[in-house]
């Protein structure tokens, strides 16, 4: 078919192997509005971090649930729409005002794993549980905010590399002193 022939099927209305509509990669990815999937499934990945509380003083020992609070107040804030904290009862965590002072509601939804210390060491508070996230937890710890809060609360972020469940079967007081990535199961 030369040049005019295939101008002339255009003319007529017969179809040309010419496809005139543009290939659409991008509709095939996108999720319809209202599929009903949840967001934190796409690309969320769930970390169980290990805050470690070393106070200098009886007087900070005693707010180690006020400090832990104001941290997760601190990383919600900072990433709100990308990272979830759960309580150790698996549900997700409702952190504001209203509750980042309450100590019934830490008590309800997190444990905290005392350590005793000696006259070398000092005593330590453990606090397990799992986020989720789409950042990662240098990025988190860096955070100007966050990263205040673990330096006045003499606080250790790290992740933990037991599972909640696995901490709560073990947790007893020599598992609380040894870093779980040093051990095996």
């Amino acid at each position: 078919m030369n040049l005019s022939e295939a101008a002339a099927a255009l003319g007529n209305g017969r179809s040309s192997s010419v496809d005139p509509t543009p290939s659409d990669d991008h509709s095939a990815a996108t999720l319809p509005t209202g599929s009903g999937t949840d967001p934190i499934d796409i690309d969320f990945k769930e970390l169980t971090l290990r805050f470690e509380f070393t106070p200098k003083s009886v007087d900070a020992s005693t707010k180690v649930a006020q400090r832990h609070m104001q941290l997760l107040h601190a990383m919600t804030q900072a990433f709100a729409d990308e990272i979830v904290i759960f309580s150790n009862k698996g549900k997700k965590a409702k952190i504001n005002q209203s509750t980042m002072m309450s100590l019934t509601y830490h008590q309800q939804n997190w444990k905290i794993h005392k350590c005793e210390g000696s006259q070398k060491r000092k005593a330590k508070f453990v606090i397990v549980h799992r986020i989720r996230t789409t950042v990662s937890l240098s990025t988190i710890k860096n955070f100007h905010s966050v990263f205040d809060l673990l330096q006045a609360s003499d606080c250790f972020l790290r992740k933990h590399e037991w599972p909640e469940s696995t901490w709560d079967l073990v947790q007893n007081a020599y598992c609380v002193t040894h870093h779980p990535q040093c051990l095996t199961i």
